[in-house]
């Protein structure tokens, strides 16, 4: 979360995607894989820092597509 209380994944940080591994995180530098659920993946979408942690995106109230 930044000084404003918008939130974002840090920049070590990368989201993607492969066929058969379409949710995965992915530290820069060492190309280590964090494998995602999808809900989880949908969710960590929306931290771009267009986002407050008091969102409907992060609290259920809004639907994520």
């Amino acid at each position: 979360m930044d000084k404003e209380g918008f939130i974002r994944i840090k920049p070590e940080y990368l989201l993607r995607g492969w066929e058969g591994l379409p949710y995965v995180l992915v530290r820069r530098g060492s190309g280590r894989p964090i494998f995602m659920r999808g809900d989880a993946f949908r969710i960590a979408r929306f931290c771009n820092g267009r986002f407050t942690a008091d969102s409907p995106v992060f609290m259920g109230g809004a639907p994520v597509n």
